[in-house]
This record gives C-alpha cells, sequence and structure tokens, in this order.
C-alpha cells in the first residue's frame, strides 16, 4: 500500500482486490502498451485461465495493430440495429449485443443480402438465418471461401425471431421488413456434404425446456454434457439455449475434417415445422425418440472447392415491363424515371 507501484497499477487501470479488514489490496493484471496504445486486463480472474492465452493475444492484436480487422455480418434482420429517424419520430433499434461485443474489437460491416461479391478486406463473414437466398449470394459466399475466408453460418428452420420482424417497417425503406420463416445454403451445403433439412425441427426429451410458460420438447436447454469442451469455440460454455433448432449430418471424406460442437441427447428426433409450431399451445403426441444424438453444431476445416465448377450463376430475369410505367417502351418520347 501507498507505493510507487501501486500508483502505476492503478494509473494503468489494473483492478485492485481486497484481500483484509484493513482493506489492503492486491493487483494481478497486466497492462500491454505499444506506442500510446493500450489494452489492460485489469484482473486475472483463475475462473476465467482457460481464456487467458486468447486475451493476452487479443490485447496484444489491438495494440500493434494500425487497422481493425473487418467482420462482415449478412442477414436479413436488422442484426446492426437502425439509425433515428427524427423526422419519422421513430426511435432507432440497437444493435444485437453480440455485435455490440464485436464492435469493441472489430470493425463489423452489413453485407448485403443480394450481394455478388463480399469485400476483399473482410476476413470473416457471419451469416445469420439467410432466408430465401439467392444463388449469385452463394456464389459470393464460395468465391470469399476459396480466397481463404473464414465463415460462420446459423441456419434455422423455424426462426422466431424472424417471425417477430416480419411485417415491421423498415426505417431505411419505408417498406415492411420481410423474414423468411426457415434457412438453408442449399447449394453450399451439398458442395460441403452437410445434410441439413430446413422444414424439420429437433424434439429433445430429455433436454426439453420452458416456453411461454409450457414443457416444451424443441427449447433445447443444452447442458455442459452436450457441449465440446476440448474446442476453444465452445469450451467454457456452460449451457446453451437453443429454440427450434435444426439438425446436421457431419460429412466424412473428401479431406474434411468435421468436429462435433453441439449435440442433442439420444432421447430426441426430428419433428415438422407445423408441428413444432403446434407445441405452443399443445404437448407433443405419439413422440418416439430415435436412440441417436443429433448433431447441432458442427466446425468444418478443409481446402474448400467450389461448389459452382460452371461458373458464376446466370442473372435473374429483368421483371417485366408493366403498361403505363413511365419511360417504358410504347410511351410518348421524353418520358423518364
Amino acid at each position: 500500500p501507498d507505493t510507487d507501484d501501486e500508483d502505476k497499477a492503478r494509473e494503468d487501470q489494473i483492478q485492485g482486490m481486497q484481500v483484509n479488514a484493513e482493506g489492503d489490496n492486491i493487483y494481478l493484471g497486466l497492462a500491454i502498451q505499444s506506442g500510446s496504445s493500450q489494452e489492460v486486463i485489469p484482473f486475472l480472474n483463475p475462473n476465467e485461465e482457460t481464456k487467458l492465452e486468447y486475451d493476452i493475444a487479443r490485447a496484444i492484436n489491438k495494440v500493434i495493430s494500425d487497422k481493425r480487422p473487418v467482420i462482415g455480418v449478412m442477414s436479413p434482420m436488422p442484426v446492426q440495429g437502425s439509425p433515428m429517424f427524427q423526422f419519422q419520430r421513430q426511435r432507432g433499434q440497437e444493435p444485437w449485443a453480440a455485435i455490440q461485443q464485436l464492435r469493441l474489437d472489430y470493425e463489423v460491416r452489413d453485407v448485403d443480402m443480394s450481394t455478388r461479391k463480399i469485400d476483399s478486406d473482410i476476413s470473416v463473414l457471419i451469416v445469420l438465418h439467410p432466408g430465401d437466398i439467392a444463388a449469385h449470394a452463394e456464389y459470393a459466399i464460395d468465391q470469399f471461401l476459396l480466397r481463404g475466408g473464414r465463415l460462420m453460418v446459423c441456419v434455422d428452420p423455424l426462426c422466431w425471431i424472424g417471425q417477430s420482424y416480419s411485417g415491421q417497417q423498415n426505417p431505411m425503406t419505408g417498406q415492411p421488413t420481410m423474414v423468411a420463416q426457415s434457412s438453408d445454403l442449399p447449394t453450399l451445403f451439398k458442395s460441403w456434404g452437410i445434410s441439413y433439412n430446413k422444414n424439420e425441427v429437433v424434439a429433445d426429451m430429455f433436454f426439453r425446456g420452458n416456453l411461454m410458460g409450457r414443457d416444451n420438447p424443441t427449447a433445447l436447454q443444452l447442458p455442459a454434457a452436450a457441449i465440446n469442451r476440448s474446442n476453444p469455440i465452445t469450451e467454457s460454455l456452460q449451457s446453451i439455449t437453443m429454440i427450434s433448432a435444426g439438425a446436421l449430418t457431419a460429412p466424412s471424406g473428401g479431406g474434411l475434417t468435421a468436429e462435433i460442437l453441439l449435440e442433442s441427447s439420444e432421447q430426441s428426433d426430428l419433428i415438422d415445422v407445423p408441428t413444432a409450431q403446434n407445441l405452443r399451445t399443445e404437448p407433443l403426441r405419439e413422440f418416439n425418440a430415435s436412440g441417436r444424438k443429433k448433431i447441432l453444431g458442427l466446425q468444418l476445416r478443409v481446402k474448400f472447392k467450389t461448389a459452382f465448377p460452371d461458373g458464376p450463376p446466370s442473372a435473374p430475369a429483368a421483371p417485366a415491363c408493366m403498361p403505363g410505367m413511365p419511360g417504358m417502351p410504347g410511351l410518348p418520347p421524353g418520358m423518364s424515371i
């Protein structure tokens, strides 16, 4: 106490932890500095030992990097939030919590669902519920992977959050937002050897949770036993909630390395989407568990080959002209949009 060392620790924002009734503190943290840039790990918590290497590497990367890495996010849902439009007297939507966390370390860039090319400076692409994705957008993702990009995809047979957005006015366009109920990457999944049916939901009687005040086998409460404890992505997770999740099958061969991250219990099976929707108001009847676990999360490592060996898909046909629209054939000269 009352030393230059303590003053320096406080100056570097190292967090003091009281160790006795007299109010003495210990300081066990890291301040990492390069030039004028500094990152602080205020306290090295023994309970977060598995994160220590990541936290140190993250701090070093931030102080030595002149430019933050770029993460792209592709989704039909307003995950990045929306601005406030005072003239419309509408309050802007906050970004999702995960996006806010990513923005602390990265530049997070919106990627349009109809894009034909992923920006070259994007190193990681997150695709969230790509409902009704166009073939040319799948091709853009394919080319992104071929140049060495990393991809995280979340698909859903019954997206409750997407349903809540559908019909709401988009403050950017003034038009209602339409979000598909289910999502898929049909061409890419087939090329990678992944089977997934966007019309089927996992029901699990052992890991079932509560949804809307009722026991619901599609509201999965996955404990630590259902989570891969040896993969850095999931090793520190204690539990995960998944609502109306779909199931994947792991590919084999072709130089692929597939690692299961999340899985159901053996007291599970697949049910169709209408049955899953009915579980909001009524119990599941005539259910027979398959006796096999279902894969809910999967990591693939491979030198990817293109899913479009014949080149980019053809551009969609232009919409037919409507009679009476200005600037269209058959109208008097000089009229235009």
